[in-house]
């Protein structure tokens, strides 16, 4: 009985330090300078910091669950598929400029975009402002 007793410690113990180190993660995160997004393997918003939000004007809420397509007009989106997906394919990766929409739809946001796949199908989304 104390030997299970002392495992169901040790997992307690151990969820505990997961947590304080996630909360610790996601503060470094919502720290950054640079936006940050997690998207599922559909393009789907799963996660994003604090300048990302700032970065294109939305609140986290709008963007949970919604495609990264809502930040770029028909022409961009045109790019991405041509240029840049058939990149990450191939390398996993893609970098370069890109022109967002911020979500007053009139306000344009030039950016360095970073695109990372994930092994799950989906992408980390970086970018940083460079609108002069």
């Amino acid at each position: 009985m104390d030997s299970y007793l002392n495992k169901i410690e040790d997992l307690s113990n151990d969820v505990g330090n997961l947590l304080e180190f996630n909360s610790k993660l996601i503060d470094a995160l919502n720290t950054s300078t640079e936006g940050i997004a997690i998207l599922d393997a559909d393009g789907n918003y799963v996660w994003l910091n604090k300048a990302h939000e700032k970065m294109f004007g939305y609140d986290h809420k709008e963007l949970i669950g919604k495609s990264w397509t809502v930040l770029y007009n028909e022409e961009d989106l045109e790019y991405f598929a041509e240029n840049v997906f058939p990149v990450i394919a191939r390398d996993g990766k893609w970098n370069g400029k890109a022109t967002a929409i911020q979500k007053d739809k009139t306000t344009k946001v030039e950016e360095m975009l970073f695109l990372t796949a994930l092994e799950n199908g989906g992408l980390i989304c970086t970018c940083i402002d460079i609108t002069e």
